[in-house]
């Protein structure tokens, strides 16, 4: 047998180990956690057990009592006269729901026999998984007998949420913390994201209001957050932090699992979000405490760094580019992108007057050395740099143009980032087809990608990628048919 993580299967031998969970257990289906070395990680168990232990678990009404859908989807399927899934006969809410979703035909011409199976199918085709979770099945059974919900539900299943993230390919030595969060529109809606579900330092916040609801109306919405949203001015202008996304949404209320100690934020996030209306609640100390169990590496790092600073022994940085270049000077800055800069900003002084000055080291663009002397920043350097690329190699887009799945027309674009957006327009134009209007008395020429879409995707790639991280170049990629652009 083929086993994944998040496979249910069976165990057998249940009695000979410690397993906590509300049935006791009673019954012998397990979720897989981890898989490592011939052992695994089932949930609701603390030590590993070996491979060899367990089997498929069988579609049957036993596996039905344990089994459910994703919420959104499989709750529109039960039916007044469908019993509760927390009753003995779960296995219409869970089976029947899936043909009913899915298509009982193309179902049966799969001829599954194990619940696994049936995982690898949805994932693969579908992308929706099968879970096993008694909270879950309360949760379900509230919702078709239309009880109240409690909100320590959606506690419990941030925190199940949360204990799937991984850590981040950081160099700089920072543990990133394991973050969920889960959404409660006014319709009953319920919607989940975790930090680097989708890409690598995405904060859960920014993927589940910008990713999963960037469409949809947040108004009178209420979040379940594992860990404090973080601070205004604790991301990268012009990154927005999560506590001020989540007042733009107008969500009503926000439970916070923990606060966050790291010097950057220290309950900044939670103090933003009362003052603009929002009312915080803190999750109860039980649950607080199995957040604090999972992120007790990333706390104690956080706490040093707050120790550091009330000793006033460290400023508070949140990334290495915010910290001085030593080999760099105001003559490594491109001075005519300053002076656009400038002039944006309604300034017309010259860029080396005490005032321009004082300007860019507020925006972080310069910093005072030892010697009491302004200096280019990393950050400086990476916008305004003339030749960033020789302190940061990896600051660049690689851009290919595919042709019948063949790489061609393959272009590195370099220089300072605010410049490297037009120069991929400039590149999508000479080397993407393009055809002729005619509807018109006038020429014009219309490219098959709209520029406006390139753009905008180029910048959020820029924005959002990690500089502190020795990887990949961000890639852009065009086909026929498709852009796919990576940032790391």
């Amino acid at each position: 047998m083929i086993y994944q993580r998040g496979d249910i299967v069976r165990l057998p031998n249940r009695r000979n180990y410690d397993v906590y969970r509300l049935d006791d257990g009673k019954y012998d289906a397990f979720k897989i956690e981890e898989l490592s070395d011939g052992m695994v990680h089932l949930d609701h168990i603390s030590t590993l057990i070996p491979l060899s232990e367990i089997l498929p678990l069988p579609i049957n009404e036993k596996a039905d009592k344990h089994i459910y859908l994703d919420i959104p989807i499989a709750a529109t399927t039960i039916r007044e006269e469908d019993e509760a899934p927390i009753r003995t006969n779960a296995r219409t809410y869970y089976w029947k729901s899936i043909l009913k979703i899915y298509g009982s035909e193309e179902i049966v011409k799969q001829h599954f026999q194990y619940v696994h199976e049936v995982q690898h199918w949805l994932r693969e085709k579908h992308g929706v998984d099968l879970r096993i979770n008694d909270q879950a099945l309360y949760r379900l059974y509230l919702k078709n007998t239309h009880q109240q919900e409690s909100p320590e539900i959606y506690m419990d299943m941030a925190i199940d949420l949360m204990k799937q993230c991984k850590q981040e390919g950081r160099n700089d030595g920072k543990i990133s913390p394991s973050v969920a969060a889960v959404l409660v529109r006014p319709n009953g809606e319920k919607i989940t994201a975790y930090r680097s579900e989708l890409r690598e330092g995405d904060h859960a916040e920014f993927t589940l209001i910008e990713r999963k609801c960037r469409d949809k109306k947040l108004d009178g919405s209420v979040l379940y957050a594992t860990l404090e949203p973080c601070a205004p001015g604790a991301r990268h202008y012009p990154k927005l932090s999560c506590s001020e996304r989540i007042v733009n949404a107008r969500i009503k209320k926000v439970y916070v699992g923990i606060e966050d100690p790291d010097p950057s934020v220290a309950r900044k996030g939670i103090a933003y979000l009362q003052r603009h209306g929002v009312e915080v609640e803190m999750f109860p100390k039980h649950l607080q405490e199995v957040i604090e169990v999972e992120n007790a590496k990333f706390l104690e790092q956080a706490e040093e760094r707050a120790r550091r600073v009330s000793k006033g022994g460290e400023k508070v940085t949140l990334s290495s580019i915010e910290n001085i270049v030593s080999t760099a000077t105001f003559d490594s800055l491109d001075e005519s992108l300053l002076a656009e800069y400038i002039k944006r900003l309604g300034i017309n002084d010259d860029i080396r007057s005490g005032f321009v000055i004082q300007t860019f080291l507020q925006a972080g663009i310069l910093a005072m050395n030892a010697n009491n002397e302004a200096q280019p920043t990393g950050i400086g350097l990476l916008l305004f740099g003339k030749n960033p690329q020789l302190i940061y190699p990896n600051a660049k887009i690689c851009a290919t143009l595919l042709n019948n799945g063949v790489d061609e027309k393959i272009k590195d674009i370099t220089g300072p980032l605010l410049n490297q957006p037009r120069q991929v327009e400039e590149w999508f134009e000479l080397v993407i087809g393009s055809r002729i209007d005619r509807s018109h008395a006038e020429r014009e020429t219309i490219y098959n990608y709209p520029l406006n879409v390139i753009r905008e995707l180029v910048i959020n790639a820029i924005l959002h990628r990690d500089y502190d991280m020795q990887g990949a170049a961000i890639q852009l990629r065009v086909s026929e048919d498709a852009i796919t652009i990576m940032s790391p």
